[in-house]
Order: structure tokens, then sequence, then C-alpha cells
């Protein structure tokens, strides 16, 4: 899901976006986007190649973002020698140049080298005292 939203951005920012697809959807009190919610912003550039990792190991999902990207791109008269042909690789290396477009964008705003933004919905601490007890420091 999120390689889809990380696709659907990159093709917002190419001026490729598809029409909508989803039904539009009331707002929810307690969703986010209310007062207090909290819009924060993470460095994640310690963890972006295992973030990165983690993403391309979802080779049904990137091989399904890659498709319609490289048909837009076709019809647009803009192919990409990235996806001359659809495979394993050119999934993967098209998710990871997507990532790091989000994230350096992400990050640019915020004054990081790469970033990731979150919606916290409500007031208090964004990750609650209990789930810290248990946690264990990366190495």
């Amino acid at each position: 899901m999120l390689a889809l939203r990380l696709a659907f951005a990159l093709l917002i920012l190419s001026g490729l976006a598809p029409a909508q697809r989803t039904a539009w959807r009331r707002y929810r009190p307690g969703r986010g986007g209310q007062n207090p919610a909290r819009f924060e912003a993470l460095d994640i550039g310690s963890t972006f190649n295992r973030k990165v990792a983690a993403l391309q190991a979802l080779e049904t999902a990137n091989q399904r973002y890659a498709v319609p990207v490289k048909q837009r791109l076709d019809l647009a008269g803009t192919p990409r020698p990235l996806l001359r042909e659809i495979n394993r690789e050119s999934g993967r290396a098209l998710l990871r140049a997507s990532v790091e477009e989000l994230g350096e964008t992400i990050g640019k705003k915020h004054g990081f080298r790469c970033g990731e933004q979150f919606n916290f919905p409500g007031g208090g601490d964004p990750v609650p005292p209990h789930v810290g007890e248990r946690a264990k420091p990366l190495r």
C-alpha cells in the first residue's frame, strides 16, 4: 500500500496523476486533521536503506506499480530507460527512485536529508508510554 501511495505521489509530482479512483469519504472526527492533531516529520536518513529493502520485498505490489507508471510515461511521450522492460529489477529500481524522491522532498521541507511525515490525531505523546516499557534500542 505504501508503494502505491508513493507511486501516486510521484505521478502527481510529474503531472501524470491518474483519474481519482476512490469514492469521496466524509470527514470523521478523530481521523486526523482536527485540533489538536499534530503533523510531525522524522529524519529517516539512518534507516532509509532498510525501509527501501522492506518495500522492495513487496514484489507483486512493485510490479503492479511499475506497469501503469510505464504506460503513463509512454503515453506522455517520456519513456524512461529504467522501465524499458518491466521485471523484478526494474520494479525495484523504480521503487527506490520513487522513495528517494519522496524522502528527499519531505526532508528538504524539514531540514533533513531524507524524511517521512505523519499526522498524529489527538493530543498527547504520539507514542503511548506503554510502548516504551519493553522497547529495545536498535543496534
